[in-house]
């Protein structure tokens, strides 16, 4: 669901082409054409396994609606610190993967942003901030105090209510959705297959296979990887009792991407904030764009964007980052997060031949190089070791 604006730019789109028609069998098939299943596509594939994904949109849902923030530092709070080391060689493995994708596209591919300023905007959002810097800090991460003079060498134009704040030098930002064109033109590269439709159900290995059942007919895979995101998983065969996928359940986000032109402030860093306690973040693009976001709703697959949540995001960033006034609206939309009950990626073969890869939450952009990485080396060598 999205409102388009009459100015700005076009939306990317890649230069693949899409089938309708499945091959009668493939090595491998990627059930999903999101951040995740693109990029083990595209690192199966350039290690030479033929591979096809099937998605009725790649490159669409969660995906296309994102920050494409690498919070490595600033996703490790409280609740995460047993995944600071996770976090921090997933960050330390974007530099190989975009030189990688560099060399596959002959261009060079850069990051939208690097470095993350969080603030707060009043005094008891900035205590909450300092306190999660400060824990931060004790687990060895890159966080520096900045004073207000500091935050306006860094980011002019920001709020005369925000008096000090961090900088995660560590963080950066991916423009997401030329980051997906650019992983769906490599797959093409290395001969990865797209088919427009979706599977409805996997059946039981049988002589080394599995077959896929489709609204458009039927294939068969070596191996089947499922990285469907926030959509409801195809139907998994009953027979196999360690047959053990975790509940995935979507995770509503709105954001707002808006266009500023040369004559107003933009933004070279990440913001993340907090606004009398609720999270704000704006992340630059290139040329003069910014996305908004921070919305988080449990309401299951529904899509609507309510003018109280909306009207909500826009207030608390125009109060950090009060230019956005003279900023034009370009798309207002609604994403699926996917998470499992614990927020952890579940990344394992659960299966003989079957791998999933599933509940990337807030962090799919930040995770996505390193999981590729964990599932061709599942497909590669057969470990079944834990994340």
């Amino acid at each position: 669901m999205h409102l388009d604006a009459l100015s700005g730019p076009l939306p990317l789109q890649p230069r693949h082409t899409e089938s309708a028609v499945l091959p009668a069998s493939c090595e491998i098939a990627v059930i999903g054409g999101g951040i995740i299943g693109l990029a083990i596509a595209w690192r199966l594939a350039k290690a030479g396994h033929e591979v096809v994904v099937i998605d009725p949109s790649p490159g669409q849902g969660a995906s296309r609606v994102a920050g494409g923030m690498l919070g490595a530092t600033a996703e490790t709070g409280f609740a995460e610190a047993s995944q600071v080391h996770h976090h921090q060689v997933s960050r330390q493995a974007w530099d190989p993967f975009l030189a990688d994708l560099s060399r596959d596209l002959e261009k060079k591919i850069e990051y939208a942003a690097i470095g993350t300023l969080v603030v707060g905007l009043d005094s008891s959002d900035l205590r909450a901030v300092n306190h999660i810097a400060a824990f931060q800090a004790a687990l060895g991460l890159d966080v520096e105090r900045l004073d207000r003079g500091e935050l306006d060498v860094k980011c002019p134009g920001l709020g005369r209510s925000v008096v000090s704040g961090w900088l995660l030098r560590d963080d950066g930002a991916i423009d997401n959705r030329a980051i997906l064109v650019d992983l769906i033109d490599a797959c093409g590269v290395n001969g990865v297959r797209f088919v427009s439709t979706q599977v409805d159900r996997i059946s039981e290995s049988r002589h080394g296979a599995r077959e896929l059942t489709t609204p458009i007919g039927d294939t068969s895979a070596k191996i089947v990887i499922v990285a469907t995101g926030a959509a409801r998983l195809p139907e998994l065969p009953l027979a196999s009792p360690s047959l053990v996928i975790p509940q995935v359940h979507p995770v509503a986000g709105t954001i707002v991407r808006l266009f500023g032109s040369a004559t107003v402030p933009h933004l070279d860093y990440t913001v993340r904030s907090l606004v009398y306690g609720r999270p704000c973040y704006l992340v630059p693009r290139k040329g003069g764009s910014v996305v908004l976001g921070a919305t988080s709703v449990e309401r299951g697959y529904d899509l609507h964007i309510d003018a109280g949540g909306l009207f909500q995001l826009l207030e608390d960033g125009r109060k950090i980052f009060p230019a956005l006034d003279d900023y034009a609206i370009e798309e207002i939309a609604t994403g699926l997060r996917p998470t499992t009950d614990s927020h952890i990626p579940f990344v394992e073969e659960v299966d003989q031949g079957l791998i999933a890869a599933l509940g990337h939450y807030r962090n799919g952009f930040l995770l996505a190089p390193a999981t590729a990485l964990r599932v061709a080396d599942l497909v590669l060598s057969g470990k079944r070791d834990a994340r």
